[in-house]
């Protein structure tokens, strides 16, 4: 009776402790996303798709990584925000933009070895019929190492969609390129 209890209490213990169930998927092949219908390519601008993962959790959703030959990275996130229904309205939208900025700025504060981040650019502009917020950081490290990251926000079908981007920006600017072409408008009649 002892063991039964033990392995039960085990069982019961290794089941509430793992983590959030994670789909991965193929790197060579593009990926289509299932809720949203967009279908992302294995290459985009200098990037090459490495790694999508994608929970069953909508709050954190699907990641979709690509980086270069030289360890730069972009990152496609699709999540939703809880408490939003179907939509994202566009004052929400804005909130959750300014709560991701923020924290960006913030990120010297976290004890990494970050000396100090600032914001070089910041605009919201229509995109292929989406409203898309963008900002670009500078991030300065401790030994003097300056990297520039960029960051694209916007919402479709109901669902966060979030672009960042460590890199040149000639390259962030390509890979967002080609990444918001993905994104058919819709056209209500």
């Amino acid at each position: 009776m002892k063991k039964t209890v033990t392995l039960l209490l085990l069982a019961i213990a290794a089941f509430c402790s793992a983590a959030e169930p994670v789909e991965h998927r193929a790197v060579s092949e593009s990926y289509l996303d299932p809720e949203i219908k967009v279908a992302f390519p294995a290459n985009a601008g200098i990037f090459r798709k490495n790694e999508v993962s994608r929970s069953f959790n909508p709050m954190i959703g699907t990641k979709i990584r690509y980086s270069d030959k030289d360890g730069y990275c972009a990152d496609v996130y699709i999540y939703s925000l809880p408490d939003t229904g179907k939509g994202i309205p566009p004052a929400v939208l804005k909130a959750h933009y300014d709560e991701i900025k923020a924290a960006v700025l913030n990120l010297s504060s976290k004890g990494l070895s970050l000396k100090n981040v600032s914001m070089t650019n910041e605009k919201t502009e229509s995109l292929n019929g989406l409203q898309v917020y963008s900002a670009e950081f500078r991030l300065t490290w401790t030994g003097g190492k300056i990297q520039d990251s960029f960051l694209k926000l916007f919402v479709y079908q109901g669902k966060i969609i979030k672009i960042r981007m460590s890199c040149a920006k000639s390259n962030a600017e390509t890979f967002a390129s080609e990444i918001l072409a993905l994104f058919p408008i819709k056209v209500v009649l």
